[in-house]
């Protein structure tokens, strides 16, 4: 009983700690400025295409990573081929697949 208590404690600290967070990097964009439209469209593109990951759709990158793919299969990213047949068995992480698709845009917020 103890530990599962410690649980739900830490479990509520972390939910705690990542709602402040959010509010705290709203607040820093605030600070930094209105998006430029070319910043805007980035981001509705980046936002979109997150989205469509967390449906489970074959998602390309952008730019230079345009050649890679990613798709969300048994509730792990895993970079895939044109015909969304995998690379690999590793999984990845929404940082990792942000970083492989060149999804790091100023103001993004996938959780």
């Amino acid at each position: 009983a103890r530990t599962e208590v410690k649980k739900r404690l830490l479990k509520a600290r972390e939910d705690a700690f990542e709602d402040g967070k959010a509010k705290y990097d709203q607040k820093e964009l605030k600070k930094q400025g209105q998006f430029t439209a070319s910043e805007q469209q980035a981001l509705k593109v980046v936002t979109d295409k997150t989205k469509l990951l967390d449906a489970g759709t074959l998602v390309s990158g952008r730019g230079n990573a345009g050649s890679k793919r990613v798709k969300l299969i048994d509730g792990k990213y895993l970079q895939v081929d044109q015909y969304g047949i995998e690379l690999n068995n590793d999984a990845l992480s929404k940082a990792q697949v942000v970083e492989l698709l060149n999804l790091n845009v100023r103001g993004l917020n996938w959780k």
